[in-house]
């Protein structure tokens, strides 16, 4: 790929279990992850990764950035309690444009 962000190189990997994530920031967990859904967050705990998905209802299912559409408009849902404990800072412009939401519904 070669492409950097903050100088570090951008790495792209597949996994089909948890347990091989491997040190990681950022994960993005597809539709077909929806049945393990609580049980992958649950494995993330403590481990300041970022998750990232666009199953319906993951921000208030204790992820942390949940992408949808309206209209056929990408949008952004952002669990602000579960970015802060797990040590994530939300840039102001981002929150700006999200759905801010607090806490979770599970």
């Amino acid at each position: 790929m070669g492409k950097k962000i903050h100088n570090k190189p951008i790495e792209l990997k597949y996994i089909t279990n948890i347990d091989d994530l491997g040190t990681t920031n950022i994960l993005y967990l597809p539709q077909s992850n929806t049945k393990n859904l609580l049980k992958i967050l649950q494995k993330l705990q403590g481990k300041n990764i970022l998750t990232v998905s666009d199953i319906r209802g993951f921000a208030e299912k204790k992820g942390m950035l949940q992408i949808y559409f309206v209209s056929q408009k990408p949008k952004l849902k952002i669990n602000l309690d579960q970015a802060h404990k797990h040590k994530l800072k939300i840039s102001l412009s981002l929150l700006r444009i999200a759905d801010v939401i607090r806490g979770d519904a599970s």
